[in-house]
């Protein structure tokens, strides 16, 4: 059963008029904009702060595994968050 959110979102979607609208939920959504974000080339950093996720982890799983190099960039561009991120 969709939650409250999914069902709202596709409540909107199929009133825009998007045939495909049962295929949306709010994880596609992110998961589409970190990958939009990545191959746009935003650093995971920069995600990070946009989207309100707080550990890498929670961002490297939405960025679309189709870019051979995204993890070595995420890994390249948090160095200084997995720091921080140990010392919470």
């Amino acid at each position: 059963m969709p939650t409250f959110r999914n069902k709202w979102l596709r409540e909107l979607l199929s009133k825009a008029g998007l045939p495909e609208f049962k295929q949306y939920s709010s994880h596609s959504l992110r998961r589409g904009f970190a990958g939009w974000a990545n191959a746009n080339q935003w650093d995971v950093k920069t995600l990070m702060q946009y989207v309100g996720w707080r550990d890498v982890q929670s961002a490297l799983r939405y960025i679309d595994g189709a870019d051979p190099f995204a993890a070595f960039r995420a890994t390249t561009s948090t160095i200084g968050i997995l720091n921080t991120d140990l010392e919470k």
